[in-house]
C-alpha cells in the first residue's frame, strides 16, 4: 500500500515495508508537473500509443489498409514464435518425492481434457464466444451499413461493436448473479 502526497514541488511516497514500518521517498517534479509516471508505466504507454498509432494509420491508408496492418502485425508475430520456443525453457518440475515428473504426451494430455467436462464445455463456450464476436466485428458493421446509409464505416462500427458489449456485459452480469444463487452447495450448477 501506498500514498502519495504533494508538498510544493515536492510528491511524497510513504510506502509500508515488510516489517510494517512507514518508509517515506521523496521526488522533485518541479513547478509544470501535476502527474508523474513512473519509467516503466511511461515506456509501457509510449509503446501502446505507438502500436496504436501504427495501427491506425495502417487502416487509414485506403483500399487495403487493414491488409497492410494484417500483414504487419502477423508478421511481427510469426517472428516473435521462434524467440518464444528457442529462448523460453521451462525449468523441470520437481515432484513431491524430490525427482522430475516424467512430462505427460499429447495424446495424454488430450485424454485428460476430454475427460473432464468443465473443460469440455469451457472449450465449446469459448469457441462459441469467439465465433459470434468475430462474425459481429466483420459482418455487423457492412450490414449496418446498408441497412443505414447515412451511417459512416466508423459510426456503423461502433454501433456494431458497442452494442455487442453492452449487452455481454449486462448478460454476464445477470447470469452471475443468478448462478450465484443457483449454485450454493452445488458448484457444477456454474456450467
Amino acid at each position: 500500500m501506498s500514498r502519495n502526497r504533494y508538498v510544493r514541488d515536492y510528491r511524497l511516497v510513504e510506502n509500508i515495508d515488510a516489517r510494517g514500518r512507514i518508509k517515506t521517498t521523496y521526488e522533485y517534479i518541479g513547478k509544470a508537473y501535476y502527474y508523474v509516471l513512473s519509467p516503466e508505466a511511461a515506456r509501457r504507454g509510449a509503446r501502446r500509443a505507438l502500436i496504436c498509432c501504427a495501427a491506425g494509420w495502417l487502416g487509414g491508408l485506403g483500399e487495403g489498409g487493414w491488409r497492410k496492418a494484417f500483414w504487419l502485425f502477423g508478421a511481427a508475430g510469426l517472428l516473435w514464435v521462434p524467440a518464444v520456443v528457442f529462448g523460453l525453457k521451462e525449468p523441470p518440475a520437481a515432484s513431491v518425492d524430490g525427482g522430475t515428473d516424467a512430462k505427460p504426451s499429447a495424446g495424454e494430455a488430450l485424454l485428460a481434457m476430454v475427460r473432464k467436462p468443465s473443460a469440455v464445455m469451457l472449450t465449446l463456450g469459448f469457441g462459441m464466444c469467439m465465433y459470434g464476436s468475430k462474425a459481429f466485428f466483420t459482418w455487423m458493421p457492412a450490414f449496418f451499413q446498408k441497412s443505414f446509409p447515412s451511417l459512416s464505416p466508423a459510426a456503423a462500427a461502433f454501433h456494431a461493436v458497442f452494442w455487442f458489449y453492452c449487452g455481454a456485459f449486462a448478460g454476464i452480469s445477470c447470469a452471475s448473479r443468478v448462478t450465484d444463487r443457483l449454485a450454493g452447495g452445488r458448484p457444477g450448477v456454474r456450467m
